[in-house]
């Protein structure tokens, strides 16, 4: 039977059970893709899945698998299904003794299924985990090598595990190449999230396996203005620079949102307006000047769905993968 605890209940658990050792991983969400830079681009934010690892003394039956902190969404698996404990029984293998005293506290408040990296930061947290439980010594290039193979895309584990905005690259060695870039300060993201999920799969699905040459072209120009627009810090850029033609036209259909929010915005003070990652969470970048006037439109607009989105203002994460120390 799963078992679902606030982080009261946790506590109180925890002081019952005899916990031998205990570690602790905080791993931002982040935004990829930012328009053309398709498996290329990812931008971390402060959302987080921070996930406490305690070995016990023993396996013990009467302590629950996982528990999940209050505002976790409650939809995650807390038993053996669960994305983190697969993947973290997948490395310790070899070590079924060692397994069957670990116990989970998910505490995360990173969107579910919604385009800002939740399975990369899951991911990264397993991966960490077992490495820490072994007592490796961090590998951050191949942690994030282990973190590709999972997700099959370096654009949301690279800034999940480096914080801050980066660009990716798999080589023919299968090695990702990876450089963090500073991100302008005043450029802030805010974030429409609707109240449904779309899995990455279904998303990559209705993508074309061929694409005509000139929109490939007109990608590589745009991450190519993108990239000088940061360098740069200029803003004057990024209307042009965030233009897609290798995915947001055939995701359009699945987030109905996105040709909405663009109509909204298209008067206001906002820079672009892309899908997140594979959606259906929507960004608009703007101005830190103006942050609360396009913030307070959108929650206006967004007052008035039938199934109200949720509006994230979010700051970018610059520090990535953390270890926290209790």
């Amino acid at each position: 039977m799963t078992a679902m605890v606030t982080q009261s209940m946790k506590e109180t658990q925890r002081e019952k059970k005899n916990v031998a050792r205990s570690v602790t991983v905080r791993v931002p969400g982040a935004t990829s893709n930012l328009g053309p830079g398709f498996d290329t681009l990812g931008l971390a934010m402060n959302v987080y899945n921070t996930v406490t690892f305690d070995v016990l003394e023993h396996d013990d039956k009467s302590v629950p698998l996982i528990t999940l902190s209050e505002r976790t969404n409650q939809k995650l698996p807390s038993d053996a299904t669960n994305q983190i404990y697969q993947l973290l029984a997948n490395e310790l293998g070899a070590h079924a003794q060692l397994l069957s005293r670990v116990r989970m506290h998910i505490d995360c408040t990173v969107p579910i299924g919604a385009g800002l990296g939740s399975s990369g930061a899951a991911a990264l947290s397993a991966l960490w985990a077992a490495d820490a439980l072994r007592d490796l010594a961090y590998d951050e290039k191949q942690l994030l090598r282990r973190a590709v193979a999972v997700e099959g895309h370096p654009d949301n584990v690279s800034p999940s595990l480096l914080g801050g905005f980066t660009v990716s690259a798999v080589s023919k060695s299968r090695d990702v190449l990876v450089k963090k870039l500073a991100w302008p300060d005043d450029w802030r993201p805010i974030f429409v999230v609707p109240v449904r999920e779309l899995s990455t799969k279904h998303a990559r699905s209705v993508l074309p396996r061929l694409v005509p040459r000139m929109d490939a072209v007109h990608n590589v120009q745009r991450v190519a203005l993108l990239l000088a627009a940061v360098a740069a810090k200029d803003e004057t850029l990024l209307f042009e620079a965030l233009d897609d033609k290798l995915h947001e036209p055939y995701r359009a259909s699945l987030v109905p949102e996105l040709a909405e929010l663009r109509k909204l915005s298209r008067h206001s003070e906002v820079y672009g307006c892309v899908l997140s990652g594979a959606g259906p969470t929507i960004m608009l970048l703007t101005h830190s000047r103006s942050l609360n006037n396009v913030s307070g439109i959108l929650e206006d607009w967004a007052a008035a769905q039938q199934q109200q989105p949720q509006i994230l203002k979010l700051e970018v994460d610059n520090q990535g993968l953390k270890q926290i120390d209790e």
